[in-house]
């Protein structure tokens, strides 16, 4: 169907008129919008008619369509005459605009309906258009290249019962080549009065082609491009030999993502005409059948108010193809026909939607695989009204705006844009630019793709589907010049389209869920909603871009808005977002901490924009996100071009109360504090960023664990602000940074000017002022102005909105260039203006306070005798070769999966580094990459010691006197780290050269310069003397020798495993060969000593008594487990002892004493803490294990109960969940709440438990029936950890959360907000322990605090604490131990305090 025309008729069907359409009634269903759907029908009989009549009985039948650019009458002409001598009838001749009005329309009606000869390519043909995007006819100004030709016969394409001829070529020889062979073919095929002509293919490749066509692979579409016989006949013997083929095949259905490229293969076979009319029908009637499996799958949509993700796009783009190639070129029963044109009309009132929205869903990479289906209808069905509505240039500048000036794809989402090697990654632009660039002819576009890095087509959709080696790639003509934009630099803004507006109003902004609460909409005018923000100096990899995300609306989004998700500058990149954890938070953002909230899952999906400005050297944009946690985020955004960036957050409080402001930066390379400044480096450039409120700042490195995902570690800054905010009232926080040579001592600093504004000064005279108004005239030293923000300099003026007014020493200065007095006037400023005083947070006087009374407790013991790291040397050069594509990914830490994203110019043989100083180097890692040493993804541990050494060299002076060489041996390690993993099939471990090898001595050797073998080389890392503190992975109480006296087990980031006494005195430690992903104790064989449990990521559970010998070994891999990532226990029915639960990549299992596979369960996706502590009380929810869904519906996730059967033949079962969903967002744990109510107490009966995420909290009922929801408590903040205790004065226990964001929550069972503390810092852990006046100990900006009853703070000991555990003492004691970021653990006992 062409959607710009009506719905070509078809036999009507009038039910109830005729005794056989009784049986026809029945045989319908009335699908979910009321239409009728065929039940019933079949496919049939037809065969397939390549041969096409031009002339019969003195008439000509077809017409000649040529093209209207020059030569294309005349080549028409010659084909006219071709034909007039072989049959002495003259067929008609027709321009091509007469036949197709506009591009990419089908042609009109009449012309549909009898057979064209159509000559040139959809350059210069525009009729030849809809053929190609349907992929039934290549030819362009690629293919078939150089002056090669293709005469090609397109059976019946518009389903009217008449073919088409296709003379095809890329250049005007190769058009005469192709006329002259038609010729000669009519020439022999006609005589007197009639011409019918075989079918035709005939492929003279030219150019490149001529090597592309002798490599192609055997596939129907190959043999369309290739026309190579020998080709036709191998992909007919395989798909004879295929399992579709088999007559007792009944229906096909290879799956949403690739069912287009299978159908469209399967069409290519069929109009070949090489198979047997049986074999035809046959397979139209599998496919049919399919249709009819599929109609009611989740990616079919039947109503046109939903375009979904890419699973709706690719599913229905297939479920079009295939149908509307049923209905229109097959032939389908009364039946059949009825069902099928309900999918085609379906199909195409899906597709109508993106003529005004453009794209799918998706936030995220994901969503450019919908460009391909998109595209491929507009053109392959003649959907103008795609480019008439503007949708196409928004398509293309979305595009443009989300890859950045090295060529990278920008990240919004948290699903395949946070996996390993996503950093790097690309995306297909075929239909996103190439096509409307080409249906446009717009030169600027042309530029872009021929200029910019990033913009180039794929295989035609990527990864799901395939054009062969032609066909979609829309290459330009002669006559559209590459222009150099003026558009998409300096400030782009992305407006948000009309359904997202409405569409985020009813979703959460994670993943989908409903959204309840505040009517955001009226906070944001529809017309000032805004999808992202782009800065971009020039189109160069050396030039600036800094990406803000406006929407969180969609799917794979991760509550975001108003974030910088990448900044990239001087050929690299230095700002990144990549992370799986959801929110502010964990992004280069504001998070904004105000207590308990209910509404913070109803925060706006998109960003009010309040000004922009766009000059030649200045950008500005101010966007809101309001109602943010009881505040309105507004982000200022100020870029001088070519010099820095200004960045202002304010925070207008909306209530009165404690507010936690946070704002947090993400650098990729190797980032610290030194002196006022953070700063990295890397290849020869630095960036700083300095801030102007003198706020706590701290910076550490972010490492993922096992449940959690980042395409790269990065390095943190975090500043934090604790406020008493009053309504109405605002608080800002100030940052510049900017980029620049190492080794240039030029560099910008900023002063604070009152609240919201700072002067700006460099080392050559320059000096600034920027700052933001917050409405109305405000005045800044001698400045006052009414605009919302400005940039004053000594170059220009720039103030937002336009119209805004200056005043100096209150006299109008008008906007524009720079004038002397106000150059004068900024230089006093700075001279006259002070930096900034430390800001002292609400409580900080009892901060500052040592606090030491009887009421705290008393030291008992530290250890700090762990593994030590040695120190990765960053800001690392490369100063020969000076040639080859971004060479700086060699020291990002991350690896481009399957290919380097670099090349070293021809001939390079060795590279020479320049590490910035002398250094004492310790150890070296070379030639790391993705990949396996053998086998498919199933050896993810393997080292090899070296046979023969390699050569390195080492100089002080660049090699020209200190020529130092040694020869080292290394050993090639192959391992996953970080340690976690997204799906199984995305397992790629790195593989590097480690000087030295294991166990030998550092190599102590003093170099400034070292020099490497350039072969093979995708990352170098080069390691100083100098060490830094292992940080601790895992902590975990456990009695492994049955003294009822707890050890502490510890896991480190060096892989080492230590087990203590609670004394603090080492009972044994190991180095493992892999990360270790969780521990886990247990007594598996009921002597009452447990034994400790080991995941590591090497996909093995092993096992240690309280000797450390180990007693206990299951490879994951031979028990077909993917991985290993979290253990648990759970008693199968019938049994006595425990089995130990593990939640892998796919699913769940269970395994015996002996590391036998007892039972598994099918989950989809990671299991988050596994386990749900089971209770006497409640034997059968002892016998259940949960396991967290990856793939649930929208932004919950299911829980789903394990219960094992009696024996590894019955199959474990997932018991009904009652429609129970979790908040997504990383599982802390999921446990019952402990019994410290009566015993008649219903809700403890029932077992009351509750599945604790970083977003909020669940309670199950989960009782012998049904598990039933009880209540959920989101969170306005990142929930950390979580303790049952005894804080209220009410009996029992209550759960007390901690928040990162500076808050501690308690609840009570029925889920009710009884106490919030604010902290003034991040929590970062929370335990349950009794000393004396003490009920709850925590973890908070570098103190561990004591909480009495009621939430009054007894008083704190300073420890840099990251983690804490209790542990069964002697006595009845308990011991509680913190481990610090200094490599220590420390520990104090109850015994040491005295209650009051």
């Amino acid at each position: 169907m062409n959607p710009d025309l009506q719905t070509r008729p078809r036999t009507a069907i009038a039910i109830g008129k005729h005794p056989s359409h009784l049986l026809l009634a029945l045989l319908l269903l009335v699908a979910m919008d009321g239409t009728f759907v065929s039940a019933a029908g079949r496919m049939l009989p037809r065969t397939v008619d390549r041969t096409t009549r031009l002339v019969h009985d003195g008439r000509g039948e077809a017409a000649i369509v040529y093209s209207d650019a020059a030569g294309g009458r005349a080549l028409g002409r010659a084909v006219q005459q071709a034909v007039a001598r072989a049959t002495g009838v003259e067929l008609e001749l027709v321009a091509d605009s007469k036949v197709v009005d506009r591009i990419p329309r089908w042609p009109h009606e009449a012309f549909r309906n009898r057979p064209l000869i159509l000559v040139g390519n959809i350059s210069n043909n525009r009729a030849i258009i809809p053929l190609y995007g349907n992929l039934l006819a290549g030819a362009d100004l690629g293919y078939p290249g150089g002056d090669g030709f293709t005469l090609r016969t397109v059976v019946n394409p518009y389903g009217s019962g008449v073919n088409e001829i296709v003379l095809g070529s890329s250049s005007v020889a190769g058009m005469n080549k192709a006329v002259q062979a038609f010729a000669a073919i009519v020439k022999n095929s006609g005589r007197r009065g009639t011409l019918t002509l075989p079918g035709l293919l005939k492929v003279v490749p030219g150019g490149k082609y001529v090597e592309i066509v002798d490599r192609a692979s055997a596939t129907a579409l190959n043999h369309q491009w290739t026309g190579r016989q020998k080709m036709l006949q191998t992909v007919v013997e395989k798909a004879r030999a295929a399992t579709y083929m088999n007559r007792k095949t009944k229906s096909y259905n290879p799956g949403h993502y690739g069912k287009e490229a299978v159908v469209r293969e399967l069409i290519a076979l069929v109009q070949s005409g090489i198979l047997q009319s049986d074999e035809v029908q046959h397979i139209e009637n599998i496919l049919l059948a399919g249709l009819h499996e599929e109609y009611d799958k989740a990616w079919i949509v039947h109503t046109p108010n939903w375009v979904g993700t890419r699973h709706q796009t690719m599913g229905m783009m297939g479920f079009l193809v295939t149908a509307d190639y049923l209905l229109n070129r097959a032939n389908p029963d009364k039946e059949a026909t009825v069902f099928l044109k309900t999918c085609v009309d379906q199909s195409h009132a899906y597709f109508q939607q993106f003529n005004s929205n453009y794209r799918d869903e998706g936030n995220d990479n994901t969503s450019f695989d919908s460009t391909g289906p998109i595209g491929r209808y507009v053109m392959a069905f003649g959907n103008s009204k795609f480019f008439a509505s503007g949708a196409a240039k928004l398509m293309a500048q979305r595009a443009m705006m989300m890859i950045d000036n090295r060529g990278w794809f920008v990240a919004p989402g948290n699903y395949e844009d946070v996996r390993q090697g996503s950093m790097n990654g690309g995306v297909d632009t075929t239909h996103s630019v190439h096509l409307p660039a080409f249906v446009h002819r717009d030169g600027e576009l042309r530029w872009i793709i021929e200029n910019a890095r990033g913009i180039n087509p794929m295989n035609d959709g990527g990864w799901a589907f395939g054009s062969g080696i032609a066909g979609n790639r829309y290459p330009f003509g002669p006559d559209v010049k590459a222009v150099k934009p003026g558009a998409w630099l300096g400030v782009t803004i992305q407006p948000l389209t009309s359904y997202y507006f409405d569409r985020c109003g009813k979703y959460m902004t994670h993943s989908g869920t409903r959204r309840g609460g505040l009517a955001w909409k009226s906070l944001i005018p529809r017309d000032r909603a805004v999808e992202m923000v782009t800065f971009r100096d020039r189109f160069a990899p050396d030039a600036a871009y800094l990406f803000l995300n406006g929407f969180q609306g969609g799917r794979y989004n991760s509550m975001d808005a108003n974030a910088i998700l990448r900044y990239s500058d001087r050929g690299a990149i230095w700002l990144i977002s990549q992370t799986e954890q959801l929110g502010h938070y964990f992004r280069n953002a504001m998070h904004i901490g105000h207590g308990y909230r209910s509404d913070y899952f109803s925060m706006p999906g998109t960003i009010r924009l309040e000004a922009s400005l766009d000059e030649t050297d200045t950008g500005i944009t101010v966007t809101t996100l309001p109602s943010f946690n009881g505040a309105d985020w507004t982000r200022h955004i100020i870029r001088a071009r070519e010099k820095y960036f200004v960045v202002i957050d304010t925070a207008r409080f909306l209530d009165n109360g404690d507010y936690d402001l946070t704002c947090t930066w993400r650098s990729l390379p190797i980032a610290a504090m030194e002196k006022d400044a953070w700063v990295a480096r890397q290849m020869g450039s630095r960036f700083e960023l300095h801030n102007a409120d003198g706020i706590e700042q701290s910076s550490h490195y972010e490492r993922a664990r096992s449940s959690e995902q980042m395409s790269v570690n990065p390095y943190l800054l975090r500043q934090h602000a604790a406020v008493k905010g009053r309504k109405g009232e605002h608080f800002s926080i100030r940052n510049l940074f900017f980029t620049g040579a190492s080794d240039s001592k030029r560099g910008y600093r900023l002063k604070p000017v009152g609240t919201d504004a700072v002067v700006i000064s460099d080392t050559d005279g320059y000096f600034a002022l920027a700052g933001v108004g917050m409405g109305g005239k405000r005045r800044f030293g001698p400045f006052a102005t009414d605009a919302r923000t400005f940039l004053i300099s000594s170059d220009s003026i720039r103030l937002a909105p336009a119209g805004s007014r200056l005043w100096l020493d209150q006299k109008p200065v008008p906007a524009g260039r720079g004038v002397p007095a106000v150059n004068d006037s900024l230089k006093k400023l700075w001279r006259d203006t002070a930096s900034a005083k430390p800001f002292r947070n609400r409580d900080a006087r009892r901060q500052a306070r040592h606090v030491a009374d009887a009421r705290l407790p008393k030291l008992a013991w530290s250890y700090d005798k762990f593994t030590r790291l040695h120190e990765e040397i960053g800001g690392v050069t490369i100063v020969d070769p000076t040639g080859g594509k971004l060479p700086d990914e060699l020291f990002d830490r991350q690896i481009r999966a399957h290919s380097p994203p670099y090349t070293w110019p021809k001939g390079t043989e060795s590279v020479t580094y320049d590490l910035g100083r002398v250094e004492t180097l310790s150890e070296l890692h070379l030639d790391v990459e993705y990949g396996q040493p053998a086998g498919k993804n199933r050896n993810p541990y393997w080292v090899k010691r070296s046979e023969k050494p390699i050569t390195i060299g080492f100089s002080n002076d660049n090699f020209r006197d200190d020529k130092r060489t040694i020869s080292l041996i290394h050993d090639h390690v192959w391992r996953q780290d970080p340690p976690y993993i997204y799906k199984p099939y995305h397992y790629a471990p790195k593989s590097w050269r480690q000087f030295p090898p294991a166990g030998e001595s550092p190599l102590k050797i003093k170099a400034r310069f070292v020099r490497t073998p350039a072969r093979g080389c995708w990352e170098t890392h080069f390691f100083r003397s100098t060490t830094r503190p292992a940080q601790f992975d895992w902590l975990e109480p456990v009695d492994l020798d049955g003294d009822g006296v707890d050890e502490l087990a510890i896991a480190t980031e060096a892989r080492e495993l230590v087990v203590l006494d609670s004394e603090g005195t080492p009972r044994w430690r190991k180095t493992l060969d892999n990360s270790i992903t969780d521990l886990f104790a247990l007594d598996l064989d009921g002597d009452g000593r447990q034994t400790l449990l080991v995941a590591d990521n090497g996909w093995y559970i092993r096992g240690y008594d309280h000797a450390g010998n180990r007693v206990y070994d299951s490879d994951c891999k031979q028990v077909g487990l993917a991985g290993a990532f979290a253990l648990g226990a759970v008693v199968p029915e019938g049994s006595k002892r425990p089995y130990i639960t593990v939640a892998t990549g796919a699913g769940g299992a269970c395994l015996d004493g002996n590391g036998k596979l007892y039972c598994r369960i099918a989950a989809t996706g990671i299991a988050s803490d596994s386990v749900l502590q089971g209770s006497s009380s409640s034997p059968l929810a002892a016998h259940r294990t949960a396991f967290r869904s990856a793939w649930g519906a929208g932004g919950w996730r299911d829980i789903r109960l394990l219960k094992p059967g009696s024996s590894p033949q019955e199959k474990a079962t997932l018991l009904p969940s009652g429609g129970i969903r979790c908040f997504w967002w990383l599982g802390l744990g999921f446990e019952f709440w402990p019994e410290t109510a009566a015993p008649d107490d219903a809700t403890w009966r029932d077992g009351l438990a509750v599945f604790v995420a970083r977003a909020g909290v669940n309670a199950y009922g989960l009782g012998d029936k049904v598990p039933s929801a009880r209540w959920n408590a989101p969170a306005a903040g990142p929930i950390s950890a979580y303790a049952f205790a005894d804080v209220a004065k009410s009996p029992g226990m209550e759960l007390v959360l901690a928040r990162l964001d500076g808050f501690i929550h308690v609840l009570d069972r029925s889920g009710k907000m009884i106490h919030t503390w604010a902290t003034q810092g991040p929590v970062k852990d929370i335990r349950a322990w009794h000393a004396g006046d003490v009920v709850v100990a925590a973890a908070v900006s570098n103190s561990v605090r004591f909480y009495g009853r009621g939430g009054k703070e007894i008083g704190r000991i300073s420890v840099p604490a990251e983690r804490l555990a209790t542990l069964r003492s002697s006595g009845g004691s308990e011991t509680l131990v913190a481990t610090g970021t200094d490599g220590k653990i420390v520990a104090w006992t109850s015994r040491s305090i005295s209650p009051r």
